[in-house]
């Protein structure tokens, strides 16, 4: 299988999983190997140094206001945030 049907293969893994707002393989596969990329533990579970890291990916690419949210900014629009 080459990368652009592998890319199909877990874009409809990814959507399936969305639709039932589950947190599956795919998604913590993914999670995973963006954690191993930097640096991170690869548990595939999104902690505060995961949560951190894409918020950081996220900002740095304009999807996120810097400190933009709740109190001492750690909480960003639309970001990543661990409870």
């Amino acid at each position: 299988m080459g990368p652009a049907a592998i890319r199909r293969e877990v874009s409809t893994a990814l959507l399936r999983e969305r639709a039932q707002q589950a947190y599956g393989n795919t998604t913590k596969k993914l999670v995973s190997l963006f954690q191993e990329a930097k640096q991170l533990s690869g548990t595939g579970t999104v902690d505060e140094r995961t949560a951190a890291a894409l918020n950081a990916l996220l900002e740095e690419r304009g999807a996120l206001t810097p400190g933009n949210g709740g109190p001492g900014g750690e909480a960003r629009r639309y970001g990543f945030v661990v409870s």
